[in-house]
């Protein structure tokens, strides 16, 4: 089955943070921590990964922040998660049990691939707009 860690989830929460908060200036680390409730090195480490990954850009000084490398058109969820750390799938166990769940697990994991492959930024928005349902 597939595992997303804390650190994906909270770079997509920072990444769909600076998105909605880029518009009028770079967003800072202290800005994102304090609305996501998470602590600011653990910001800034998961920021630099992203940095690295070029899905988000920083501007120094006065002002200065993060804001998203690509459109959020162009941003999908896997990216970032991958960006992070690789997406793992938690093998089963060889017991007999895993035998007749195995198949049941490997479509769950290839839904949530698919799904995460095709997800955007945009779409997280303008599915909250909506309030419709994938």
């Amino acid at each position: 089955m597939i595992n997303i860690t804390k650190k994906q989830r909270y770079g997509v929460a920072a990444m769909l943070d600076i998105a909605l908060h880029q518009a009028q200036h770079p967003v800072s680390v202290l800005a994102i921590a304090k609305r996501q409730g998470i602590s600011p090195s653990y910001v800034e480490q998961i920021l630099a990964k992203l940095k690295r990954a070029h899905l988000v850009q920083s501007m120094r000084g006065p002002g200065g922040g993060y804001r998203l490398a690509l459109d959020g058109e162009d941003m999908t969820i896997e990216r970032i998660v991958n960006a992070l750390e690789a997406v793992s799938f938690k093998g089963e166990s060889e017991s007999e049990e895993s035998e007749l769940t195995a198949f049941l697990w490997e479509k769950l994991s290839t839904q949530t691939k698919h799904f995460l492959q095709n997800v955007t930024i945009a779409q997280v928005f303008e599915n909250k707009k909506k309030a419709i349902h994938w």
